[in-house]
């Protein structure tokens, strides 16, 4: 099992602004300890080495080109961030990570956080179908907040993956807007967070689901959106 986690913010002190910053760290760090290939995807410090390994935690600091030209941190000149992590990095981790991983008949989980990520899910699924590997991999994506969510094409989203939320509360906010998410299925950094992470996949140590069937998705319309996919 293959985990890759999506992620504006990271370890980095460039990539930390808030709660999300310290989920996905230890996150990543309890998933890796546990055994599991972990790869990270942030917005780093470009100061930094792009790809860094620690044991089973790979560390993937992306729009590195573009931090340089905004040293204020993560969300500094996200507009542009937002474009190049959607278009540049579903087919390097499609490339380079995850189809050697799938091709054995592997399977992997993607763990999305936040609405810089829906456009990278989307181009993403999109790639998974054409490369014929959609039904090996999971993707999750992550609410922790209500802002910029008259941004999201929620058809598109819920097609390309399961919609989870922080919490409970913020699974009734969404209820309020008439959106429709799972109860929270990865929040917490320890063991608890690993366990949830892991039984989100269904799929078993052996890489069979759970549930006894394969992940399964309507492609629906895949109109051109900013990023062009």
């Amino acid at each position: 099992m293959q985990f890759h986690i999506l992620s504006f913010e990271g370890p980095d002190a460039y990539a930390r602004a808030g709660g999300i910053a310290s989920r996905v760290t230890g996150l990543s760090q309890t998933l890796a300890k546990a055994g599991f290939a972990t790869h990270l995807w942030f917005v780093g410090d470009p100061a930094i080495p792009g790809h860094e390994t620690y044991g089973q935690l790979h560390l993937h600091r992306w729009c590195q080109w573009i931090s340089q030209y905004h040293p204020a941190g993560v969300y500094d000149g996200e507009e542009g961030k937002q474009d190049d992590y959607s278009a540049s990095l579903p087919p390097f981790l499609l490339r380079e990570v995850l189809l050697p991983h799938l091709r054995h008949g592997r399977h992997a989980v993607i763990l999305a956080e936040e609405w810089h990520t829906v456009h990278a899910v989307l181009h993403l699924d999109l790639l998974l179908r054409e490369a014929g590997v959609r039904q090996q991999v999971t993707i999750l994506w992550n609410a922790n907040n209500t802002f910029a969510f008259t941004r999201i094409d929620w058809q598109r989203l819920a097609a390309a993956a399961v919609i989870t939320t922080v919490s409970r509360y913020m699974k009734h906010l969404m209820r309020g807007l008439g959106l429709t998410a799972g109860d929270p299925q990865w929040s917490g950094s320890g063991s608890a967070g690993v366990a949830r992470a892991h039984r989100s996949s269904g799929v078993s140590g052996a890489g069979t689901r759970t549930d006894g069937t394969q992940q399964s998705g309507t492609l629906g319309s895949r109109k051109a959106v900013a990023t062009g996919y």
